[in-house]
């Protein structure tokens, strides 16, 4: 993650029951309203979500996919967000965040 000094973070906790479908569902709300994701990861019992304040929201929101063998699938033309273990529906899952262009 390579933000300025000063940037101001903003985290969301998404429970662990939490689906795929919700972890997506937050991520657009919160880059809708406060700015890109960049970072997720399991804080606890709960997935956490780390976006920049101080970054003016993405025209493309990130999608968060699980990772396939170890491994983030990066569609074409889209770019690698940020990678780590959440919660999906109770189990730990390695996930991938991508942005589309």
């Amino acid at each position: 993650m390579n933000a300025p000094a000063d940037a101001i973070f903003m985290s969301a906790h998404i429970p662990a029951s939490a689906d795929l479908a919700a972890v997506n569902a937050s991520v657009k709300r919160y880059e809708e309203n406060i700015g890109p994701l960049v970072a997720m990861k399991i804080d606890n019992d709960m997935t956490l979500l780390k976006f920049d304040a101080t970054s003016p929201s993405p025209a493309a929101i990130a999608i968060v996919a699980r990772q396939v063998d170890g491994k983030p699938d990066v569609p074409d033309g889209a770019t690698l967000v940020t990678t780590g273990q959440i919660f999906l529906q109770g189990a730990q899952t390695l996930c991938a965040a991508t942005r589309g262009t």
